[in-house]
């Protein structure tokens, strides 16, 4: 059975940001959060293609394409690769000692890595906010009311929040993190070499 195959290469991408280089948030001189800020980013790609078998593949296929890295892989921490299925392809190789032939699965993977992590991060703002039973902004609040502004009046631009509460006017907006790749044992591809 041919031997795994591995290769590297770059792809641009155009990205949400919301922090610099340094992780400063990147607000407007007022403090407010630049919406719809992109940066373009370049990933580092590597390329597998590896033998299998028989149909084991498609079982790594269906549990590997879009998740990401649930540990230290390819010396990188967890979440910073994801898994791409790409290819497969049913082959036959003729033993020239033998005479027998093999049939077996040739499979092309791709890892896109992201230093950052897969995580998407959007701005801690909204209109609303949680209240108490008695109308009071309130963290652990289980209704909602408008967010009011000193004219008495539900406001017109996100406010920052923290807890799900308005933050006073002013304060810089932190990003919330949702994970929306599930995790997977990357150790089935083996390690680049």
């Amino acid at each position: 059975m041919p031997k795994d195959v591995w290769s590297a290469a770059g792809s641009a991408a155009t990205i949400a940001v919301f922090k610099d280089k340094d992780g400063g948030e990147i607000l407007n001189s007022a403090g407010d959060p630049l919406e719809g800020a992109e940066r373009e980013s370049t990933e580092f790609v590597l390329t597998l293609t590896k033998c299998y078998a028989n149909m084991a593949w498609s079982g790594i296929a269906k549990s590997h394409t879009n998740a990401v890295n649930n540990a230290e892989w390819n010396g990188s921490e967890a979440r910073t690769w994801k898994a791409s299925f790409r290819s497969a392809q049913k082959k036959e190789m003729t033993s020239s000692a033998s005479d027998a032939t093999k049939i077996f699965w040739e499979v092309t993977w791709e890892f896109h890595y992201r230093e950052e992590k897969w995580d998407f991060k959007p701005w801690d703002v909204g209109f609303n906010q949680r209240v108490g039973s008695d109308g009071t902004p309130s963290a652990s609040g289980s209704g909602r009311a408008a967010i009011l502004g000193t004219d008495k009046k539900p406001v017109r631009s996100p406010v920052a929040l923290g807890g799900g509460v308005a933050l006073p006017a002013g304060s810089a907006p932190e990003a919330l993190t949702f994970k929306l790749y599930r995790e997977a044992d990357f150790s089935v591809f083996g390690n680049p070499s």
